[in-house]
């Protein structure tokens, strides 16, 4: 199985901070004797990003992406999925109840823009719940192939 890594994020690719999540997983995943191919750091730039999953799709099995899935306008790692597959993004009712419940139990004050973290791919996807933050990750299946999505925050990632 061929694997391939993609890291969203425009602090990623401007060098404002350190690509932590690289060194965790290419660590991890060839501890786990996962054949780790190809790596890439994309901006917060829907075309792009959507091209590299395109891309990935085209000649690996794995592709795990990490950042994009927060609430704020440049979070579009879900809509770059959705477009890659051809897909539409629902809302899934059960997902928000899991960041209204995140909301409740940190204290903190829900915003609007959250409702954006609980749209998911409309077909082949399943959620991994966030225990740490408001972001859930993906998983998506896409022709025999999968996609796993992951949020760019470190400690929630690793979750």
């Amino acid at each position: 199985m061929k694997c391939e890594l993609i890291f969203v994020g425009t602090e990623l690719l401007l060098g404002q901070i350190v690509n932590t999540n690289a060194v965790y997983l290419g660590e991890n995943l060839a501890n786990l004797g996962v054949d780790l191919y190809y790596s890439s750091v994309v901006g917060d730039n829907l075309d792009r990003i959507k091209d590299a999953i395109k891309h990935a799709l085209s000649r690996s099995d794995l592709i795990i992406i990490t950042g994009g899935l927060g609430p704020t306008f440049d979070d579009i790692t879900r809509e770059s999925i959705a477009e890659a597959l051809g897909r539409e993004l629902v809302f899934d009712p059960n997902v928000m109840a899991q960041i209204e419940e995140h909301f409740k139990r940190t204290k903190f004050h829900m915003l609007p823009m959250h409702r954006r973290q609980a749209y998911v791919i409309s077909s082949g996807c399943q959620v991994i719940p966030n225990l740490i933050g408001s972001a859930p990750g993906l998983i998506v299946e896409a022709d025999g192939k999968w996609i796993i999505a992951m949020p760019g925050v470190p400690r929630e990632m690793k979750k």
